[in-house]
């Protein structure tokens, strides 16, 4: 496909194995082997990528590739019915190229190979190239955190740019230029902070469940979705083999089973970084849940889940723990378990080009969280 600025969309395979090395090396600092390099996308360890191949659409001009985005397979659940659906990533528009209308012709390529399409942002100039496209891009993912380590986490900020906290705390971090001031404000933050999440664990009922870290999951975690898929309406299967492609043990992905009598009765997986910067915080150690599945009619079961995620993250040294999910029962066990909503970051999108896939407007009707697609972003495991 031609554009108006002498450049071209197709489909990237091994003659474009050169100029996608140069590319990598100026976008991400990449360096791919080019006479190595397969032409293939995709990753052979997921395991839906012999049945639906992902793909890359790529913009080039002159022999250079000036724009990129590339998909993943997943298996959808939605309305009783698997099928196949790509996330899209690896979005990206060279400087001379954007404000042209050539981002969405990047989509739109692949639109016409993979009919059912996700994808998560934070960028509103990337989410318009979606919506430009006929895609459903109105909501984000909420999400809720927890403070393990109030003093801590007050010394690790200056006051100036808290974005992504309750608005409450904002106004609070307002006082905090004075170091005096800061230290004082730890120790009665530590006070209250206790006080709540210990108000909130009498008020709750959580399952005795026992915590096993594993490096892999298997079929139990088959077994546990095949059991509760039918309580929802739409989202990624949670299969394991899938699971462990995505969150592998040796990129420092904590992946945890929750038993119940010897009966598996939930996973979390958790996530722990350090950042120089977080939404306005400096040199914190954030820890994230990145997916959970449980039997969804316990409520007992998640909020244990939650409950065993802060002690472990505290234990990492975390100073604050983060979820997130557009399921009610997954909102509800983080209420429950004493954690706060904080403005929401991350915008989900989607489109169904297949008549017979009908995927839901609400939010309320998937189950989505920072684990699908790549919305874990810069939060993913790191030292």
């Amino acid at each position: 496909m031609k554009t108006g600025m002498d450049a071209e969309v197709t489909l990237l395979d091994r003659s474009h194995r050169a100029a996608f090395a140069d590319f990598s090396r100026v976008v991400w600092g990449v360096d791919v082997d080019a006479p190595e390099w397969t032409g293939l996308p995709g990753d052979a360890r997921n395991p839906y990528e012999a049945a639906s191949p992902s793909c890359s659409s790529i913009l080039i001009s002159d022999g250079r590739i000036i724009g990129h985005i590339t998909s993943t397979p997943v298996k959808l659940w939605c309305d009783g019915h698997e099928t196949f659906m790509h996330w899209l990533s690896g979005f990206h528009m060279l400087p001379e190229t954007r404000g042209k209308g050539l981002a969405k012709l990047l989509i739109g390529r692949l639109m016409e190979e993979r009919p059912v399409l996700s994808a998560v942002v934070v960028v509103e100039a990337s989410r318009r190239s979606f919506l430009s496209n006929g895609w459903e891009f109105s909501w984000k993912i909420p999400e809720y955190v927890q403070l393990l380590d109030a003093r801590a986490f007050i010394s690790t900020f200056s006051g100036v740019g808290l974005r992504s906290v309750p608005p409450a705390l904002q106004w609070v971090s307002r006082s905090l230029k004075s170091p005096v001031v800061r230290d004082a404000l730890g120790v009665v933050g530590t006070f209250a902070n206790a006080a709540y999440q210990s108000a909130w664990s009498v008020a709750t009922r959580r399952a005795d469940v026992e915590v096993r870290p594993t490096d892999h999951f298997d079929e139990e975690i088959d077994a546990l979705w095949q059991r509760n898929r039918s309580r929802v309406r739409c989202a990624q299967a949670r299969e394991s083999a899938y699971l462990n492609f995505m969150f592998p043990a040796a990129g420092g992905w904590l992946k945890l089973r929750f038993l119940e009598r010897g009966q598996l009765v939930g996973y979390a997986v958790l996530a722990t970084a350090r950042l120089d910067e977080w939404q306005g915080l400096h040199g914190i150690t954030l820890a994230t849940v990145v997916d959970m599945f449980w039997e969804l009619d316990r409520d007992d079961v998640a909020q244990a889940i939650l409950a065993s995620a802060a002690d472990i993250a505290r234990a990492r040294g975390a100073q604050v723990l983060l979820c997130s999910g557009t399921d009610r029962r997954m909102q509800k066990a983080a209420t429950r378990s004493g954690l706060l909503p904080i403005p929401k970051t991350v915008w989900y999108g989607y489109h169904s080009g297949d008549t017979g896939v009908h995927l839901p407007v609400r939010p309320s009707d998937w189950f989505a969280n920072r684990g699908d697609a790549d919305a874990v972003g810069s939060l993913g495991p790191r030292p």
